[in-house]
């Protein structure tokens, strides 16, 4: 299993990523339905765990999985096949977001006739930047080789991994560029299996995985591609006051927002100030910003629907007219289908108006209009 890990993680290019394998074997029965599997979760974002169970259901073929559930939490189904006679089964059901440290795997099945014992394979397979979202899966069965699934792809960031049981102690060897994952057998007797997994990046327009067996045996298999995280982060600006004095303080805000589906990592806001005004300080609700005129501001990770927002002051220039357009741009480690993300405001320079105070001798009010012999000024700026 280690070669699948570090298979992937080298192939990564910001695709989803195997974490962690374990895999543990077990033998059920309507008395023992159940088996527990320990499992760790790293802590990383946009995780994903698959677990998958590989049935030799010969001698009970209505067996099927009742549940399963990780840490107490439930995961879901997401894809079943039998083959045809019924030799074996394999499932693989799903959790987003499941708990990091070490928890257990708890598979229970249901359908299991009085007497038999049905061999099984537990495997939990925790991935991270993964798509926030069910995975998409195919399904095979078959005798004898190759034993192959097919499974269609949108990009070749797309992971594809697979989960195949076969009959008794059969070797099953993975077909190239597959990375090998768990491959264990619960025996050689025909109420026996071997089960295995395996991962690749994906082709396009369709992935097909695909296995070679040293006997002739049935056989099935879960195909499923798991996508990388993606979150589509977005930004807003506005300036004010606007308009502002010559020489006195302009503010740009900037609210930051994480529209998901995915966690956002590693979120940066970079404003390259308009040469015309003069930095003065930046603030930030998350993270922390630095610099200027070139101001950038690490916000680090957005939940969904977590948002920050950036303030930077400025000095406006002290011309009259219109301040040059600020944009700030958005980036993230993320993968954001709408990048790059900008958002840009503009300003206006304006002449506090004159104001009169009266002088000395005359008869006047502050704030009047002006005229002959009175002294014109206007307010201080800040």
């Amino acid at each position: 299993m280690a070669a699948l890990i570090l298979a992937l993680a080298a192939e990564a290019r910001g695709q989803a990523v195997v974490d962690r394998q374990s895999s543990s074997t077990a033998v059920l029965s309507s008395a023992t339905p159940a088996t527990t599997l320990a499992h760790t979760t790293t802590v990383a974002p946009n995780r994903l765990l698959l677990v998958s169970v590989g049935m030799n259901i010969r001698n009970a073929t209505a067996t099927t999985v009742g549940s399963v559930s990780y840490g107490g939490m439930p995961l879901s189904k997401l894809n079943a096949v039998t083959d045809g006679s019924p030799d074996t089964r394999t499932e693989v059901w799903y959790l987003l977001a499941p708990p990091t440290g070490a928890h257990n795997v708890v598979v229970t099945a249901i359908g299991i006739t009085p007497g038999p014992s049905v061999k099984t394979l537990v495997g939990a397979t925790t991935f991270s930047n993964a798509e926030a979202l069910p995975p998409t899966s195919a399904v095979s069965s078959g005798t004898g080789s190759p034993a192959t699934v097919a499974i269609a792809a949108t990009s070749t960031t797309d992971t594809i991994v697979d989960f195949i049981t076969a009959r008794e102690g059969v070797t099953l060897t993975a077909a190239a560029p597959q990375a090998a994952g768990f491959n264990a057998s619960t025996g050689l007797t025909n109420d026996d299996l071997q089960a295995a997994s395996s991962g690749r990046s994906a082709a396009l327009p369709s992935t097909t995985m695909s296995w070679t067996l040293s006997a002739s045996r049935r056989w099935s298999i879960v195909g499923v591609n798991v996508k990388r995280a993606t979150a589509d982060v977005e930004v807003t600006q506005s300036a004010g006051p606007d308009p502002v004095v010559p020489g006195g303080t302009l503010t740009y805000r900037f609210v930051v927002r994480n529209q998901g589906p995915a966690t956002a990592t590693g979120v940066v806001l970079t404003d390259t100030l308009p040469a015309a005004t003069t930095f003065i300080a930046a603030a930030t609700t998350q993270g922390s910003c630095g610099g200027g005129p070139t101001v950038g501001c690490a916000l680090g990770t957005l939940a969904v629907g977590q948002q920050a927002v950036v303030t930077i002051a400025v000095i406006a220039p002290l011309t009259h007219g219109p301040i040059p357009v600020n944009t700030g741009v958005i980036s993230s480690t993320t993968v954001d289908p709408g990048s790059p993300n900008s958002a840009s405001a503009s300003a206006m320079v304006v002449p506090a108006p004159l104001v009169c105070a009266p002088q000395p001798g005359k008869d006047g009010v502050w704030g009047a209009s002006c005229s002959a012999g009175d002294s014109p000024s206007r307010p201080a700026t800040s």
